[in-house]
């Protein structure tokens, strides 16, 4: 499956990338949601899901920028496959921590209506919840059959050949592969492998954009004489912005959540979603 080019949906208007769930424990405070005890882990997972993909997009880069097209014997094999699974397993939490605050987010009346797994939830959100123009129902529409494969995340960076979902022919075992020597490996291509990765990464960070969006909205259709404007939040390289200038008009709007970030951590993760954007 082709990359899609969500860069709008996670990126501002200058090209920062944005900080989704930042504002979410105020506006549930504003509005005195009571949150149980899965639900508020959930709320600190989506809050720092992005650290996450930082780190699993340094150790990556790293994978892949060990391969050389006529040898990859400098490939740590052990780690990659080791990562992949890493990788597998945050998407999986992701989904379920999505899963969560989606429910969260409903009228009691939809609320306990909702089953809790994703594959499930986002079915019945769908064909019953949101409206035809919704920016949530949109993408989940049209990444329905991504969500259906991520299941075979793990599979097709580990154990499929190429990136291209083919389920006839599979990698070689793992002893196969050290033992191999200074020979080229098809399916440790870092084009084919960088790409499926950004690929991830920016559907990733899309979907969790989106579901900002359905969750601030479904808050402020629920305590309309609470609802607030949801302010700017994103990060910025390390050094960029002056907090110490002074200036007639204000740097941000009131309530702007911004984070600073090591550039390295953020180049390693533009080197994936940079294959994403420049897709189309």
């Amino acid at each position: 499956m082709s990359n899609p080019n969500y860069r709008d949906l996670y990126r501002t208007s200058d090209g920062h990338l944005k900080l989704p769930f930042a504002h979410l424990g105020l506006f549930l405070r504003v509005n005195q949601t009571k949150v149980g005890p899965a639900e508020a882990r959930a709320i600190e997972n989506m809050v720092q899901f992005l650290h996450s993909l930082f780190i699993l997009a340094r150790r990556l880069r790293n994978y892949l920028e060990s391969y050389r097209p006529d040898s990859w014997t400098d490939v740590p094999f052990h780690e990659l496959f080791l990562d992949t699974q890493s990788l597998f397993l945050f998407v999986q939490q992701f989904l379920e921590d999505v899963a969560l605050i989606l429910r969260m987010a409903l009228p009691h009346s939809q609320r306990h209506q909702m089953p809790p797994a994703f594959r499930d939830l986002s079915k019945r959100l769908r064909e019953k919840i949101l409206r035809a123009d919704d920016p949530l129902k949109v993408f989940l529409d049209s990444e329905a059959r991504w969500f259906n494969e991520i299941g075979n995340l793990r599979d097709d960076i580990c154990h499929r050949t190429a990136f291209d979902k083919s389920r006839e022919v599979t990698f070689p075992g793992l002893m196969d592969v050290l033992r191999a020597g200074g020979g080229k490996a098809p399916f440790a291509s870092g084009a084919d492998l960088r790409s499926y990765i950004g690929g991830v990464f920016s559907r990733t960070l899309a979907f969790a954009c989106a579901v900002e969006q359905f969750v601030y909205g479904q808050m402020a259709a629920q305590y309309p004489e609470q609802a607030i404007p949801l302010p700017p939040s994103y990060i910025v390289g390390e050094n960029e912005i002056d907090l110490a200038r002074i200036s007639a008009e204000p740097q941000f709007l009131l309530g702007t959540i911004v984070m600073s970030m090591n550039r390295a951590t953020l180049e390693n993760l533009d080197y994936f979603l940079g294959l994403a954007e420049n897709s189309r």
